[in-house]
């Protein structure tokens, strides 16, 4: 009896001490109830091994006599720790919509809050069931309770972004816009007035963005911000022959016998000939990129390519030649005396006096 007693007591105690309204959990099913996210801590124990060493003694032979000694020997032995461990999770908790509550333990949340006279987000400015609240600018309904969606209406007079807020809006603009004075219209940034857009050489500014460009000579390095010297020659620069670098300036160039043209990349013939820069003898013969010196008939292109010599000029110095030798050699042999006869072509005639 005595026993029985004692825990119909305890039961009491336990009764009294409980927390009013909690005996039921609120539920999505309920009445009025909202479900929220929350992150809680939640620890959990977590095992950890952990090791020690320790010596043991134990009896020994062949010892020194009487043959027996206490020896030692160390032994490992395994232990488990348990360690708190805490981590984040999400979890779902019911709670009564905002302007209700929970009253005791009853199902649910029943009980509007509103119905006590409360304006939420505004004054109280009369008696009336129909518009008991004076509501403040963004806010609506019988206890102001809602939020006006501004952005709903004309984009709320943004030019580009309308941002809807509790209560208000603000405008935004995009990348590389910014907001007029108005609030609401957007402008150009002009990322260039600012370190020059962050652009080694020269920043070009565009609507809504920047780009950077390099002096001749240079390239925009991978970075699209750095510039990279260059060789002005690479891929020809488009000269038809040669294209040299001077100062980091590519200059066209043509082979010996041509001459730039008007754009300075192309190359054009010279007429040696028509212009006077082939010494010939007799004739001139152009050819693309050179020339070539002709002779008349009865006539050979000197050693240097360019003088001429005539063939019977040559003939006639040979004939003299010979004709020297052979009145030498007949004066040596003739009887009497032999005297030259110059004739009318120059030529010599050898004779005997009478």
């Amino acid at each position: 009896m005595t026993s029985r007693l004692w825990l119909w007591c305890f039961c009491a105690w336990v009764a009294a001490g409980w927390p009013r309204g909690r005996a039921v959990q609120l539920r999505p099913d309920m009445p009025n109830v909202c479900e929220e996210q929350q992150l809680t801590a939640v620890g959990q124990p977590q095992p950890s091994v952990r090791a020690f060493t320790h010596l043991v003694s134990r009896w020994e032979q062949g010892c020194a006599p009487p043959g027996w000694c206490v020896g030692y020997e160390r032994r490992t032995r395994y232990y488990t720790m348990y360690r708190q461990a805490y981590s984040m999770e999400q979890r779902t908790v019911y709670r009564c919509c905002p302007g209700w509550r929970r009253q005791d333990a009853e199902p649910g949340c029943q009980h509007s809050i509103s119905a006590a006279g409360t304006c939420f987000n505004g004054r109280r400015c009369s008696d009336s069931e129909a518009q008991p609240c004076q509501c403040s600018e963004g806010f609506q309904g019988p206890r102001c309770q809602y939020d006006i969606n501004e952005c709903a209406v004309d984009n709320g007079g943004c030019q580009d972004q309308c941002c809807n807020t509790i209560g208000s809006y603000y405008c935004r603009c995009q990348a590389g816009r910014k907001l007029g004075e108005d609030g609401r219209g957007c402008e150009d940034i002009d990322e260039c007035a600012v370190v020059n857009g962050g652009c080694q050489q020269r920043c070009i500014n565009t609507p809504g963005t920047f780009h950077c460009e390099c002096d001749t000579g240079y390239r925009l390095h991978a970075d699209a911000r750095t510039c990279i010297k260059m060789d002005p020659c690479t891929g020809g620069n488009g000269c038809a022959h040669i294209c040299q670098s001077e100062n980091g300036m590519a200059r066209c160039a043509c082979h010996p016998g041509y001459q730039l043209s008007e754009d300075n990349k192309a190359c054009r013939d010279i007429n040696e000939c028509a212009e006077g820069l082939a010494r010939c003898g007799h004739r001139c013969v152009n050819s693309v990129g050179s020339f070539a010196c002709a002779c008349h008939p009865g006539s050979e292109l000197g050693a240097d390519g360019n003088g001429v010599t005539g063939l019977n000029w040559k003939l006639s110095i040979a004939v003299k030649r010979t004709m020297v030798v052979v009145l030498i050699t007949v004066s040596m042999h003739s009887v009497g005396p032999v005297v030259p006869v110059t004739m009318d072509t120059g030529w010599m005639q050898m004779g005997k006096h009478a």
